[in-house]
């Protein structure tokens, strides 16, 4: 694992040794979805592109909070997606300012960050344009803009989600989510099954419009808040050298990559969720 930071291994407590934390869900201020747990400073985890703007229920639910589970010990994690009913010619500038707007009358800030995939270019577009919202920040299998193959796989999406066919859009993004030809696949139908029946495709189109315009690389040297990027080596959204580019641009910016990784794994790995949590807890 490629790292620049010096972190240790601890850092992470057992969810064993203290009762369950309650669970809230509801929304943020202009209808964010928002779904709150641990208790601590806050901590706000955008989420990547979704079928629906609305919070997780059932299994996707429990795999969410179980993915963040180490960090609602030490924090107020609120797992934010982006508004419901998003016009078409959004961009990331608009979904960074709903975020701020949210921030500013429910938590009236600075928070921390963690932006995943697409919530990793809102996150991005955050801390450029609200500095004074962020104390920090982590980009999370994202980076300054997506590489081609990444390009090219989230046209194919927004292509059939303009023709009504969502399952389809998200059966496309299985080459670049997987990482060999069996994972791939797999991912195809397992994508597709989590579309629900009589989903309008137009948030999640919108939201894919968004992510294939944006493109901050020229403008990551005004980035003051200090940020971690997190990527692994076999994403197929970006590359190695763009999770660098992206850090190296950052004044005060860190990565750690792990080679073997793909777009989802590095997210799961206990050892990264390590130097993620040293990280946010080194203020």
């Amino acid at each position: 694992m490629e790292a620049r930071m010096a972190l240790s291994e601890e850092g992470v407590g057992r969810r064993g040794r203290s009762r369950e934390p309650a669970v809230v869900a509801g929304t943020l201020h202009g209808g964010l979805p928002m779904i709150r747990v641990g208790s601590g400073p806050p901590l706000l985890v955008l989420a990547g592109l979704t079928p629906e703007h609305r919070n997780p229920t059932g299994f996707d639910q429990r795999m969410q909070l179980r993915s963040t589970a180490a960090f609602a010990e030490h924090f107020s994690v609120y797992l934010v997606n982006r508004r419901p009913g998003l016009p078409a010619g959004t961009t990331m500038t608009d979904l960074a300012e709903d975020l701020a707007t949210a921030i500013r009358h429910d938590i009236q800030g600075p928070v921390m960050v963690q932006g995943t995939s697409t919530g990793g270019f809102i996150a991005l577009q955050l801390v450029l344009n609200h500095p004074e919202l962020v104390s920090r920040a982590v980009i999370a299998s994202a980076a300054c803009r997506l590489s081609d193959p990444g390009r090219r796989a989230l046209t194919r999406f927004a292509e059939r989600a303009r023709i009504g066919r969502p399952r389809r859009a998200w059966a496309a993004l299985a080459p670049a989510i997987g990482t060999g030809p069996v994972t791939r696949r797999l991912m195809a139908p397992l994508l597709a099954a989590n579309v629900g029946s009589g989903t309008d495709p137009a948030d999640m189109l919108a939201t894919a419009e968004a992510g294939l315009a944006f493109d901050v690389t020229g403008e990551l040297a005004r980035i003051s808040v200090p940020t971690l990027v997190i990527g692994g080596g076999r994403d197929g959204f970006f590359s190695p050298e763009l999770f660098r580019e992206t850090a190296d641009g950052i004044p005060a910016g860190d990565l750690v990559l792990d080679p073997r990784k793909g777009h989802l794994g590095v997210l799961v790995d206990q050892a990264v969720q390590r130097r993620t949590l040293q990280f946010l807890r080194s203020v």
